[in-house]
C-alpha cells in the first residue's frame, strides 16, 4: 500500500474523528440528540459481545525485522459501558490469533501466527431512525493493540519476539435493531489506525507501514443490565 494512500486514509479518519468528537462534546438544546428527543431512562450498565471479520493487511515490523502479510481474522470482542442509551462511555477488549506469512532477513517466506489483543476506551452515540425501528450507532475509541506470541506454523520456524504495544484509535459506524428496552442487535464497521514500529533494515517494502489501517465488520448483541 502506497504512502500517499495511507496518508489519505489517516487524514480521513482524523477528520471523521474530529467531527464526531465535536458532536459528542456539544450539548444540544432541550435535551435532544441529533435533533431527536432524548430518552427519559436513567443511566445504565451495558454489556456487548460480538464477532468480527478483519481484512488482511501488510505490517512492517521492527522487532522481527520482517514484513507480516496478515490474513483475514475473526476477532471476538466484549465491552462494558455506562450511561444513557443515547451516549455511553466504556471499555472494550478483543483478542484473535492472526495467520500470517512472514518475509524477512531470517526467513524468506514463512507461515506463522501472531496474537493481537486490543483494549480500547470508547465513547458511543446512538439516535433513533424511522421512528425507533432502527438506531444509528457511532463510536470513537482510543487504546492499545498488543502483538505477541509470534510463532511458526505448517512446519516453519519463526523466532520469538517480545510483546509490542501500539497506540490505536478508531471510528465505528453502524446500525442497531432494538428488541425491547433491554436488548439490541448491532452491525458496525470499524476503521482503526495502529501506530506500529516500522522495520528498519534495507529489506523493508512499500507494502508495510508504521501506520497500519485495520477495517473490521462486526456483528453482536448489546444488553442493558438491571432495570
Amino acid at each position: 500500500m502506497s504512502g500517499t494512500l495511507l496518508r489519505a486514509k489517516l487524514s480521513g479518519v482524523r477528520a471523521l474523528s474530529t467531527v464526531l468528537l465535536a458532536l459528542a462534546l456539544t450539548s444540544p438544546a432541550e435535551g435532544q440528540v441529533f435533533g431527536i428527543p432524548a430518552s427519559n431512562s436513567g443511566p445504565s450498565l451495558w454489556l456487548s459481545v460480538g464477532d468480527g471479520s478483519t481484512r488482511g493487511v501488510s505490517v512492517s515490523d521492527k522487532a522481527s525485522d520482517a514484513i507480516w502479510h496478515l490474513d483475514k481474522a475473526a476477532p471476538r470482542r466484549v465491552a462494558i459501558e455506562w450511561g444513557r442509551e443515547e451516549r455511553t462511555i466504556g471499555v472494550a477488549a478483543s483478542m484473535v490469533s492472526v495467520p500470517l506469512r512472514l518475509v524477512g532477513s531470517a526467513c524468506g517466506s514463512c507461515n506463522g501466527t501472531v496474537k493481537a489483543t486490543q483494549v480500547m476506551g470508547t465513547y458511543r452515540m446512538e439516535a433513533p431512525l424511522f421512528g425507533g425501528v432502527l438506531r444509528s450507532v457511532s463510536e470513537l475509541g482510543a487504546g492499545v493493540t498488543r502483538w505477541s506470541g509470534l510463532t511458526g506454523r505448517d512446519g516453519d520456524t519463526i523466532g520469538a519476539i517480545a510483546a509490542n504495544d501500539d497506540f490505536t484509535y478508531s471510528v465505528s459506524f453502524g446500525l442497531g435493531v432494538p428488541l425491547g428496552s433491554h436488548l439490541d442487535l448491532t452491525a458496525l464497521y470499524d476503521v482503526s489506525q495502529v501506530r506500529h514500529e516500522r522495520q528498519s533494515s534495507s529489506l523493508a517494502h512499500s507494502s508495510g507501514s508504521s501506520n497500519v489501517g485495520l477495517t473490521t465488520l462486526r456483528f453482536g448483541a448489546r444488553v442493558r443490565l438491571g432495570k
